[in-house]
């Protein structure tokens, strides 16, 4: 089993990334990053590890939605 802590809150999260708090906060929304515990107030210093090396592996995906129009011929 992979061992997930430490782990931080927002503030330290923040200043763990180099982030301020406000920053870090719309990245972590913007991004999958996962939260963790009671609260879900937490974050993993390995998924901050992983999502500071190769961000795009937390984006979130992106759904197209194509309408399609069906044409009646009378």
């Amino acid at each position: 089993m992979t061992q997930l802590g430490p782990f931080f809150t927002l503030n330290q999260a923040a200043e763990y990334c180099g982030y301020s708090r406000e920053h870090f906060g719309r990245m972590a929304a913007e991004y999958q990053l996962k939260r963790y515990g009671p609260a879900q107030n937490r974050f993993s210093r390995l998924d901050l590890d992983r999502w500071m090396s190769d961000p795009r592996c937390f984006l979130r995906a992106k759904v197209e939605v194509r309408r399609i129009i069906k044409t009646i011929e009378v």
